[in-house]
């Protein structure tokens, strides 16, 4: 298996084993995606199909419904403070954006047009977070400048995040550090949730409706047009009933690892 790197013990540190350059795994650097992004044609079904994501109904349920006669009153009344605890902290689960809407629409649009979405697993003190755990909130990062590290078998070790975007290609110069960026954190794989929805075993990037729209002329030219069109078949309803689909399955891991295996997400009107 190809890995972007692979990160190994070497006398108590971190080596890194460079693979051949492969010019057939290159390719597009997220810069040109969010430039293409801008494009009006795209970024007006870009915000067309976000809204629709980010503003479909949710909520936080049992995976057996509740019965009384099973439970009994205390286990019930249990269950219902915990479920609003769980509902509370999704509302809002980032500090730094007004609602889980907002919060949404922003993964939406990444996942749309780079396919990566990192999210910190902010933490505090086990017994102080959500549900009695450690987790706190679920800090969106910029994707773009997240690189996946991989192990000897191709698997996540950890993430190191840079000062600006990562370079996107199997081929890493400068002993696999991004040219001219400073790293700014390094994550562990617990600390930080890095999702893309076309995940492939060839790279840790994923390739998003975007870039598998691109259509270039001669000389390497980007077809604005063509790729405009190819990008509304992409990114269309069904894609988005599929990132809300990928996404409850987060959420369904994240309420399990905070101990609510009883619980799961339901999305209530999906598009």
């Amino acid at each position: 298996m190809r890995a972007d790197r692979q990160a190994g013990r070497d006398n108590g540190g971190v080596a890194y084993i460079l693979p051949e350059a492969d010019q057939s795994q290159r390719h597009v650097s997220f810069r040109e995606l969010r430039e293409l992004a801008a494009h009006p044609p795209i970024r007006a079904w870009i915000e067309l199909r976000r809204d629709q994501i980010a503003c479909t109904g949710w909520d936080v349920i049992p995976k057996s419904p509740p019965r009384s006669w099973m439970w009994g009153p205390v286990a019930m009344r249990r269950y219902s403070s915990r479920r609003s605890e769980a509902v509370k902290f999704f509302r809002h689960p980032d500090p730094d954006c007004t609602s889980f809407a907002s919060w949404l629409g922003q993964v939406a649009e990444d996942l749309m047009v780079t396919d990566a979405v990192a999210v910190r697993l902010r933490k505090v003190p086990e017994g102080h977070g959500l549900l009695g755990g450690d987790l706190k909130s679920l800090d969106l990062l910029d994707g773009s400048t997240i690189d996946p590290l991989t192990d000897e078998m191709g698997r996540a070790s950890g993430f190191a995040q840079y000062l600006h975007e990562v370079q996107r290609h199997d081929f890493v110069a400068a002993a696999g550090f991004p040219p001219s960026s400073s790293v700014l954190a390094c994550y562990g794989t617990a600390d930080v949730l890095y999702l893309r929805m076309n995940a492939r075993r060839y790279t840790p990037f994923g390739y998003s409706p975007l870039e598998q729209a691109i259509v270039r002329r001669d000389h390497g030219i980007i077809d604005m047009d063509a790729t405009a069109g190819k990008f509304r078949q992409a990114a269309s309803e069904r894609w988005g009933r599929a990132c809300l689909s990928f996404l409850a399955d987060v959420f369904d891991r994240t309420l399990e690892d905070c101990g609510a295996a009883d619980m799961r997400w339901k999305w209530e009107d999906a598009p």
